[in-house]
């Protein structure tokens, strides 16, 4: 099975398994039935206890699994787990293993599940609608969410998440602490209760990403005055945002500065 299969199996129990509660599921309990649902839980379950260790080691991973636990139609935090679950099962094939043999165990269900409800159940209308999905062979593929403003919104998020890997995964110690610094900022900004309107958190990625590429390339002069413009720049966006730790974003904000040494 892919890793959007997985991503998209687990969504309807996240509530349940982030300890959020279960009350939205009553609809898809009743489109899929609820021996189907029961059993789906219960394998649910067994997947996360090997995952969630994982994920909580990985902030930007468990926040968008908090995100999807409380608004499953948030395509920027599906985007996001579904690249850092691919980026952990790549670096652990045990666990990939382990992963795709308990999926393989209850395929039939699973697919049930993956098939017949649409990830994207909203609030108390438990809208559910038709997805398409495969389980069975190797976790390989991450693909594009699809939705107009929910593709530009997450291939963004990724990209600044990829940024950030790669300067953590460097063999360069400022390049690795650059890459922390970054990701505490990314968390920041995409937090729901931030107040950001969604364009503004676009932009606010994207300048971080150019950041990223600096910190990745210091020696060039393109990316150092695209990383200056962006550090001029993400002040304002920011203070656009009313549910923001100000401390903490300019305690983050000059971390970056002195480590990029602008």
């Amino acid at each position: 099975m892919d890793v959007i299969s997985l991503t998209k199996f687990l969504v309807p129990f996240l509530p349940i398994l982030m300890n959020v509660g279960n009350k939205v599921f009553d609809g898809a309990i009743a489109k899929v039935g609820e021996d189907v649902w029961d059993k789906a839980k219960d394998k649910a379950k067994a997947v996360w206890a090997k995952l969630q260790p994982k994920v909580e080691a990985k902030p930007m991973a468990k926040v968008a699994a908090e995100e999807l636990a409380k608004s499953p139609n948030d395509e920027v935090a599906l985007d996001t787990l579904q690249k850092l679950l691919k980026e952990l099962l790549d670096g652990d094939k045990p666990l990939a293993t382990e992963i795709t043999g308990l999926m393989e165990e209850d395929s039939e269900v699973i697919s049930k599940v993956v098939n017949t409800l649409n990830q994207t159940v909203t609030g108390n209308e438990n809208v559910v609608n038709t997805v398409t999905g495969n389980v069975g062979g190797d976790i390989t593929n991450v693909g594009n969410i699809a939705g107009s403003t929910g593709i530009a919104v997450g291939r963004q998020a990724s990209a600044t998440v990829n940024i950030t890997n790669q300067l953590q995964n460097s063999s360069n110690p400022e390049a690795q602490k650059l890459g922390k610094l970054l990701e505490q900022l990314q968390i920041e900004i995409q937090k729901e209760d931030s107040e950001l309107t969604q364009k503004d958190r676009d932009k606010a990625l994207k300048h971080l990403q150019n950041i990223g590429k600096f910190g990745d390339d210091r020696e060039n002069s393109d990316l150092r005055d695209n990383a200056e413009t962006a550090l001029d720049a993400l002040p304002t966006i920011l203070s656009q945002g009313a549910g923001f730790n100000k401390t903490r974003i300019d305690t983050l904000l000059t971390s970056i500065k002195e480590n990029l040494g602008l």
